[in-house]
């Protein structure tokens, strides 16, 4: 995992913990996966590899160890490379400000490399200290709410900041109401460990979205059957619209998916295509996944004009 904030050096404590513990990596991943319980035959490369590092984050801030103490705190109480005060003073602070929740993107200055988060539970705002977020996800000239962002966020200096990944990242703006619900369901932030499951679950945001999650049984090679998924899938997203008060239609996201240019990610043109999401009558994250599934189905099955018409599940 990597620290996103300068001076905070996890890759230490990290290191500690595998001269303590022979094969300490291969084990906590391995109780990671058996908690989280990923589909990986529906993951992507990218999110496979995600996973071990949000592996070694569980161990470190949140897996018992010795008497109890997490892997940085048995760090600090035996000092082992013989650091100074000021840097364990800074761990020691990771550790007991760190927490873990899903935070709206209320604003992006990219400039400062800093977002500000609204945790979505308590209605706290958070200014976080950042770099690949922002300059990677983000256009410089974001305006308003842009985006859901599932991570852990921890202070060190008074900053604070992302100590490894984020879980996921949701390019969708999350409606005033749904944040008004999940406040009123309790208000009650999830474990890291939660967050992870509900992410990369054989049931999670991630998987769900995926095209051989949704549909299994189609053989998207077959030319006849692609034609018969694609009339279901225009009327799955036309219902999806209807129901959750989308702005954009199918025929608009069918041309702004025919006319990129090759170059764009999925996400940053699912954010162009289905708009502002303010308004869309959405009350969980299952509405929410819905969304972005129909939206990624359709950009792996309709033609792109970059590929020649063709569909990237043709390819």
């Amino acid at each position: 995992m990597s620290s996103q904030a300068s001076g905070v050096e996890f890759s230490r404590v990290i290191s500690f913990l595998k001269r303590r513990y022979p094969g300490f990596a291969e084990t906590v991943y391995q109780e990671f996966i058996a908690h989280v319980e990923p589909g990986f035959d529906e993951l992507s490369y990218e999110h496979a590899e995600r996973l071990h590092e949000l592996a070694l984050e569980w161990a470190i801030f949140d897996k018992p160890l010795e008497g109890g103490l997490s892997g940085i705190e048995l760090y600090c109480v035996e000092n082992p490379d013989q650091r100074g005060n000021g840097y364990l003073s800074q761990l020691r602070e990771a550790v007991n400000n760190q927490f873990s929740s899903m935070f709206s993107v209320e604003h992006v200055d990219i400039a400062a490399h800093r977002l500000e988060l609204l945790d979505v539970y308590t209605g706290e705002m958070f200014w976080v200290r950042d770099h690949s977020l922002s300059e990677g996800l983000f256009r410089e000239d974001e305006q308003g709410p842009c985006g859901v962002i599932v991570a852990r966020l921890t202070k060190s200096g008074g900053a604070w900041f992302f100590p490894g990944n984020v879980v996921a990242f949701y390019p969708v703006v999350m409606a005033d109401h749904m944040k008004e619900v999940l406040r009123e369901e309790g208000g009650e932030r999830s474990l890291f460990l939660e967050l992870a499951r509900q992410t990369y679950g054989s049931r999670g945001g991630v998987v769900s979205g995926s095209l051989e999650a949704q549909f299994p049984d189609v053989d998207f090679e077959d030319p006849e059957q692609l034609a018969d998924f694609r009339v279901q899938l225009a009327d799955r997203y036309r219902e999806l619209a209807n129901r959750s008060a989308l702005k954009a239609t199918w025929e608009s996201v069918v041309s702004d998916i025919a006319h990129e240019d090759g170059k764009i990610m999925p996400t940053e043109l699912m954010k162009r295509s289905l708009g502002d999401l303010e308004e869309m009558r959405v009350s969980t994250m299952e509405d929410l996944d819905e969304t972005l599934g129909v939206w990624m189905a359709a950009w792996n099955v309709m033609p792109h004009n970059a590929l020649g018409g063709r569909a990237p599940a043709e390819s």
